[in-house]
């Protein structure tokens, strides 16, 4: 078993170690399951993408838009395109369920390039 070093791009807002109404980086999926009543199906339709980064011992947290996460293994390459503009399909609600969740997205939503190592 190796160590897998990876680079994650997506469209959306980045929280780093901020903690918030989730509690840490990996409680966001189990928070909405549980206020939406959804289950693991249910979730992958939500329009919104929990994307863990750093490492598993330090998880940082960034929520994307569902669809626009674009992971890069080491030693891989993805074309990503000329131009990287924002997803049409699916901003708008990825604004709305976090607005509903008291999260704030405007002025902050954007590519991130983040990495994962573990």
């Amino acid at each position: 078993m190796g160590t897998s070093t990876d680079g994650i791009l997506f469209y959306g807002v980045d929280f780093g170690e901020e903690e918030g109404p989730w509690g840490d980086a990996y409680g966001f999926e189990d928070m909405v399951r549980e206020r939406y009543g959804l289950d693991w199906k249910g979730f992958d339709k939500f329009p919104v993408e929990p994307v863990i980064y750093c490492s598993g011992d330090y998880p940082m947290l960034g929520l994307a838009v569902r669809g626009s996460v674009t992971t890069v293994r080491r030693g891989d390459c993805k074309d990503v395109g000329q131009s990287l503009t924002p997803p049409c399909d699916g901003i708008e609600e990825f604004a709305a369920e976090l607005a509903k969740l008291g999260i704030e997205t405007d002025g902050k939503r954007s590519w991130k390039l983040v990495s994962y190592w573990g």
